[in-house]
């Protein structure tokens, strides 16, 4: 008769399962969550730096600055050279990094009748100029007699007011010219468009006037009233 072995029994001598032996396997973990990428000082720095001059004016004082970031001036000043290094920066990260190259790719889309052109750009372009400190910090910079809005000025002279005359010639059927040959009397126009535009932004966030309208109609309105006035202008300057 074969010898039985004994099971092994656990505690009050009870017999333990076999299964009990083995280690329970814990669940593996799931893919760790990708780290936030790091905000740099310097950007911090930079966003306060455009709520405070459109506050202020460029003519505050970086250790005022400095007081609303809780930080001392000589930390300010390791992230950048001087002050005009810091408002260069601004410049940057107002204008320049908003500037958007569909802008000018729509003006140049002659698939699109002109009005879809002309209505698609500005309010686009709008929605960038009618924000508070965008259009504070314009009239800031011009009034302090800095080059920032003179520069920014310049290169909507340059890149979009130029499209927008071709695209008014093209509507009203006149020859294709180049930049140069534009007259002054059609740059101005086009120009007091500008103006119209920009004047919704003047209204609600320097005069302070909650808008009578959503931005999007506004606009619309504007170019709509532009283009069916400009082609009688227009035609009248090339004596028709």
């Amino acid at each position: 008769m074969a010898t039985r072995t004994p099971q092994s029994t656990g505690r009050r001598g009870r017999t333990a399962p076999a299964a009990a032996s083995k280690a329970k396997t814990k669940p593996s973990p799931g893919p760790k969550p990708e780290p936030k990428p790091k905000i740099r000082r310097e950007d911090v720095i930079i966003e306060e730096a455009i709520r405070f001059f459109a506050d202020v004016g460029f003519n505050g004082q970086t250790r005022e600055l400095a007081k609303r970031l809780g930080i001392t001036q000589p930390a300010l000043y390791k992230h950048f050279v001087n002050k005009n290094d810091l408002i260069e920066k601004v410049y940057q990260a107002v204008f320049l990094s908003r500037w958007s190259p569909y802008w000018e790719r729509v003006l140049d889309d002659k698939s699109l009748p002109v009005v879809e052109r002309l209505t698609t750009f500005y309010q686009d372009y709008a929605a960038i100029l009618v924000q508070r400190n965008w259009i504070r910090i314009t009239m800031q910079a011009a009034l302090a007699g800095d080059d920032l809005t003179r520069r920014y000025v310049t290169m909507v002279g340059e890149r979009i007011v130029p499209r927008v005359c071709h695209a008014i010639r093209e509507h009203v059927r006149l020859p294709k010219i180049t930049d140069s040959d534009l007259t002054p009397a059609e740059l101005q126009l086009v120009w007091d468009l500008q103006g119209s535009v920009i004047y919704l932004a003047i209204r609600q966030h320097v005069y302070g006037f909650t808008p009578l309208q959503p931005l999007e109609v506004s606009v619309r309105n504007i170019v709509q009233t532009f283009v069916h006035g400009a082609p009688t202008v227009f035609a009248s300057f090339a004596g028709r």
